[in-house]
């Protein structure tokens, strides 16, 4: 995670984060692939060997949302939600 926010950061993101942010978003991240991840997905997509990487990624997410009930997709905007607001929390402000 500390990786992806440094690139972030190269990118032009002003971010501030610190360990406790850092574990919060890790935690948020597993608790959305636990409730809807694509594990059962994973092996069939491994053997499409004529797709590329890009396309698989597509795949997967369109895959998850055709195997998931309205309620676990709720659940899972719900987890994605909670990411974004920690993530741009880590947002500097210009005056601070």
């Amino acid at each position: 995670m500390k990786n992806v926010l440094k690139a972030l950061q190269r990118l032009g993101f002003n971010l501030k984060y610190d360990e406790d942010k850092v574990s919060q978003l890790v935690d948020l991240q597993r608790t959305l692939q636990e409730c809807c991840g694509s594990e059962k997905f994973e092996n069939a997509l491994s053997e499409l060997n004529d797709v590329d990487f890009v396309t698989k990624q597509v795949i997967l997410e369109y895959a998850e949302l055709l195997s998931s009930s309205n309620k676990e997709f709720n659940e899972q905007q719900e987890i994605r939600k909670k990411f974004k607001d920690l993530l741009v929390s880590l947002i500097k402000k210009e005056h601070q």
